[in-house]
């Protein structure tokens, strides 16, 4: 499903007035996408050295210092020799929210000036108080029987998560003889006849509550976009004659405004001002142009310090209330298991809170409960500046409170779930653990038989139906092409291997919120060892055995590559099929796979590296030749990770050796197109190695976080390692330089859009690119990377995807450059978010930006 982005933008009335010395613009189309503020501004230059900043409260009206985002100089203007434009695009925490700002220009003539709508200010959101909206009466008869669940947002064009809980009257049989709507306001607070409505899907029965059942208004879009939406109440007809009614006690329930796609008039309100006085020569004027050329720009070379190659550790702890039960003084110690990155940057991470440091002491000191948060990377690294404030730690970082996550039952836990991008940015987790008596001997590991789906936007969950293929422990989720995401089983439950393995497949389709068997996989192929997930691969061009396209290639313990078609006309008896040669414990020359990390290779092979009987080794599988190649890696390695960089290596870390406890194995840089092997700097700060447990994962800078796992030391399973860290790669690290120079994408980041020709790739249509600060190289100059989500060696959703450079121009004399880039022909593409990673010529990568990958219809 391809995501729908709510546009907001107010149409102000400026004032005219005569231009004077500094005169600040704020241009008329500033928005707020995605909660990403991006504001144009338009200023007189008053020399080399000034600065611009926008300055916002948040929607309760609160200014802080924190609010505040640095503005970029675009160029001259068109508008004017003596004119500068600059812009903004600060992420807005939804937390926080906004509701005004305005513009200070720090001039480089010593004086600063300000852009305040005349002292009003510019607004974004509405005030706090709500329109005045009619009250459903509730039936005398009725005793509460409707329930609304606190997680619903709207971006604009679509309703998400309208959970809604009524008491059955008729019988059980799929909400028979009953109908349950949803009613609401625009975005003006008017209600309209007819009315505005959508009606809610019956879902399922309430867990747990077998006399309730459970309905749903999730991605429906709204009835005119350009209406928006305010407010909204629920009418339950029931299957008894009787109509009940959800109003929030008579106050309808709150969505946060949207406004139309279209400029609409402001009514101006009176917001809090700043305690700063605003000069009365400040000046605001209708913009002439509100437009930021893409080409013709100026820019002075930026060089970035360069930065040790590890961040010191960090770490997390839970000083919340959000569990009390037990809870240490100085909070819950937590423990990353999985981690996922955001198209925002930021990393949602899910783990273990717990109450000892180190050797933990069960039951009451292990694990204790799961919980998921997201936490930007710069605050990993600013964490790791502080003192630390108990001997033999590390400094701490204080997570945010733990979002709740819609558990069935108490037990529940996201930990051991398959967890995997959706197109449209949202985390899809599926699967998990119910688990009893923990860290008893009797302790019970039980797999969770639904899904659920993480809205970074709202930083909520959804929940999905129970999936066909029943209890899931340790699944893996692989997204396709069409954007619906395969699913296998793993196991049921912990923990003896074979007899309790689920080798069933399903897909989930996330625009239907339904599933669909395709059948089980025999001779425990693809059962995963005990601390593995099944390696899935989505094969760059399906691969046709016995007249059947397969699309994608498993592997479990045994190390057998199998092909696997998803084409719902296929037979289930039929899908699956042993890869010729495809054992890599015969072909390969190397072991079985258990304990290995795998990836897609740049080259286009299946690469499993380390595990095994040969833990030292990387085998990769050519699945259009159906041969492998081995290669020695030097360092023998189990429970390790493998990272795609955006130049087309591979970097390989974490990990333990199982024949030298001490001998930690060092960081690996691995060039797939050369076939060698380049040793990293080891981390020097610690003694203990990260294997079982640990995740690595690709930023959008280009470095990797690493986090959690085992050691050879105080740190066991149920009592994992607490910390995360920062390793930069050497592409960020240049031999005898004091800062690098990184190519810099420019322009409008928000519309950097590929479009995929499904009919015949080569034909896809070309994106320019505006470029400045360093030149591009031709050759692998610029991929798509997808946004990693890693948890037990393995990454669900890791992707490189080299874009194919039809003309290049290179930046000169301060102008900026340009790329024509395209879609690689003859691969499989897969639409949705990615991040855009352009290559120096001394091989440097730019700051990934976000790009979309979209269909030609």
């Amino acid at each position: 499903m391809a995501i729908s982005f709510a546009t907001l933008i107010l149409l102000l009335a400026a004032t005219c007035a005569a231009l004077v010395a500094a005169d600040v613009t704020v241009l008329s189309g500033y928005q707020l996408l995605n909660w990403q503020l991006k504001v144009e501004v338009q200023v007189q230059r008053t020399g080399i050295g000034s600065a611009v900043t926008v300055v916002y409260c948040d929607r309760n009206g609160t200014w802080s210092d924190k609010y505040a985002a640095a503005a970029h100089y675009m160029g001259a203007s068109p508008n004017g020799a003596d004119l500068e434009f600059w812009v903004t695009d600060q992420y807005i925490d939804p937390k926080i929210g906004i509701s005004s700002f305005y513009v200070r220009y720090d001039g480089a003539d010593g004086v600063t000036y300000y852009g305040n709508n005349g002292g009003k200010n510019y607004r974004l959101e509405a005030p706090a108080a709500s329109p005045t909206a009619p009250s459903p009466t509730i039936a005398p008869t009725a005793t509460s029987p409707v329930i609304v669940m606190p997680s619903w947002s709207c971006d604009g064009h679509l309703l998400y998560g309208v959970n809604i809980q009524v008491q059955r009257f008729g019988p059980a049989a799929r909400g028979a003889g009953s109908k349950v709507s949803l009613f609401y306001s625009d975005h003006m607070g008017n209600w309209h006849d007819p009315p505005l409505k959508i009606d809610a899907v019956w879902m399922a029965p309430v867990y747990g509550s077998p006399d309730q059942d459970a309905w749903l208004v999730d991605h429906k879009p709204l009835v005119d976009d350009g209406l928006g939406i305010s407010r909204f109440y629920i009418k339950y007809d029931g299957a008894d004659g009787n109509t009940y009614y959800a109003n929030n006690n008579g106050r309808n329930y709150f969505v946060y405004p949207t406004y139309p796609p279209i400029p609409v008039p402001e009514t101006i309100f009176d917001p809090p001002q700043p305690t700063l006085v605003l000069p009365s020569r400040s000046r605001t004027r209708r913009a002439r142009h509100s437009s930021i050329p893409a080409l013709g720009k100026k820019w002075a070379v930026q060089c970035e310090p360069i930065t040790p190659a590890w961040s010191p550790n960090v770490d997390l702890i839970d000083t919340s209330n959000s569990y009390i039960d037990g809870k240490p003084a100085d909070g819950w110690f937590v423990t990353p298991i999985h981690a996922t990155l955001l198209s925002d940057g930021q990393l949602y991470v899910v783990g273990w809170g717990r109450r000892d440091y180190e050797f933990c002491v069960a039951p009451e000191g292990t694990r204790k409960h799961s919980v998921s948060f997201v936490i930007a990377t710069s605050d990993i690294v600013s964490a790791g500046a502080q003192p630390t404030a108990q001997a033999g730690r590390n400094p701490t970082l204080t997570i945010p409170t733990p979002i709740p996550d819609l558990r069935r039952s108490s037990e529940d836990a996201l930990y051991c779930s398959g967890q995997v991008t959706l197109p449209d940015g949202r985390i899809f987790v599926v699967g998990g653990a119910s688990y009893q008596n923990l860290g008893l001997s009797n302790e019970i590991e039980q797999g969770l038989s639904y899904g659920r789906i993480f809205d970074p936007t709202t930083t909520t969950y959804t929940v999905t139906p129970d999936a066909p293929i029943g209890s899931m422990w340790y699944p893996t989720a692989a997204q396709l092409p069409s954007g619906d995401i395969l699913v296998t089983g793993g196991f049921v439950k912990c923990c003896q291997g074979d007899p309790d393995a689920n080798d069933n497949v399903a897909i989930y389709h996330p625009a239907s919120n339904t599933w669909t068997a395709l059948g089980s996989i025999g001779d425990h192929l693809i059962t995963p060892g005990l601390r593995d997930y099944t390696h899935v691969w989505v094969l760059p061009q399906p691969v046709v055995v016995n007249a059947i396209p397969r699309q994608v290639a498993m592997m479990g313990y045994k190390g057998v590559v199998v092909y696997f078609s998803t084409d719902p006309s296929v037979p289930d008896s039929q899908r699956a099929v042993t890869a010729p040669n495809g054992d890599r414990s015969v072909q390969g020359g190397s072991s079985e796979a258990w304990d290995s990390t795998a990836f897609s290779s740049p080259t286009g092979e299946l690469v499993s590296v380390g595990g095994g009987s040969q833990p030292w080794k990387l085998d990769a599988f050519n699945a259009s030749s159906n041969t492998w190649r081995s290669l020695d890696a030097s360092f023998s390695r189990d429970n390790g990770a493998s990272v795609l960089l955006p130049d087309g290596s591979v970097l390989l870390l974490n990990g333990h050796n199982r024949f030298d406890e001490d001998q930690i194995p060092p960081p690996q840089l691995f060039d797939p197109f050369t076939n060698t092997f380049t040793t990293l700097p080891e981390w020097t700060d610690d003694v203990q190695y990260r294997a079982y447990h640990s995740w690595a994962i690709l930023l959008k800078d280009g470095r990797v976080a690493v986090g959690g796992g085992v050691d050879g030391g105080s740190h066991t399973i149920a009592c994992e390692r607490v910390d995360v860290r920062i390793f930069t790669p050497p592409y960020l690290r240049k031999e005898g330089a004091s800062c690098i120079t990184r190519p810099k994408i420019e322009g409008d980041a928000a519309a950097i859009v590929f479009t995929a020709n499904r009919a015949q790739a080569s034909n896809s249509s070309t994106t320019t690119i505006s470029f400045s600060n360093a030149n591009v190289r031709s050759a692998r100059g610029a991929a798509l990377m997808a946004l990693g989500s890693f948890t037990h060696a393995f990454d669900q959703n890791q992707r490189y995807v080299p874009l194919s450079v039809d003309s290049i121009t290179q930046p000169q004399g301060g102008a900026v450059g340009s790329l024509a880039l395209r879609l690689p022909s003859g691969h499989i593409i897969f639409e949705g978010l990615y991040n855009l990673f352009l290559i120096g010529e001394d091989g440097t990568p730019s700051v990934g930006v976000t790009a979309r990958v979209v269909a030609d219809q």
